[in-house]
């Protein structure tokens, strides 16, 4: 058992629960109760719930991967390409909150935290 591939798999499924639990109570169900067209609620309806089948698939593959249940041949390129996913995700969530003049909870701030812990096991683990 891998612990970097481990523990970037529980952070993973961390940011899994909260994008569909917080972040659509937050995020999502706002936009879809305003007054915007129908074609660009649903255009971020179905954003938001790709985002959320890649977070889904990323953290099945982090665990299959940290149980060595997939051959390292295969889980390098994937993890790499997971991993590169995760950093943009972090540097679009962080320049967004740079350059956001809204106040928001710490937590709000910290969300790319998750996605450099993610990116940096999986990095950790492709060097080691």
């Amino acid at each position: 058992m891998d612990s970097y591939l481990l523990v970037g798999g529980i952070v993973s499924l961390l940011l899994s629960i909260k994008h569909l639990t917080r972040d659509r109570k937050k995020v999502l169900m706002p936009c879809l109760v305003s007054d915007i067209s129908i074609e660009t609620k649903t255009h971020l309806s179905s954003f938001f719930y790709f985002v959320a089948v890649f977070y889904v698939l990323a953290t099945l593959v982090l665990f299959t991967c940290s149980l060595s249940l997939i051959s390292q041949m295969y889980a390098y390129g994937l993890l790499l390409f997971i991993a590169l996913d995760y950093a943009l995700f972090a540097i679009w969530q962080l320049y967004g909150k740079i350059m956001s003049s809204e106040k928001q909870s710490f937590l709000f701030y910290c969300h790319w935290l998750g996605y450099f812990v993610v990116t940096a096991c999986i990095i950790l683990w492709a060097l080691g």
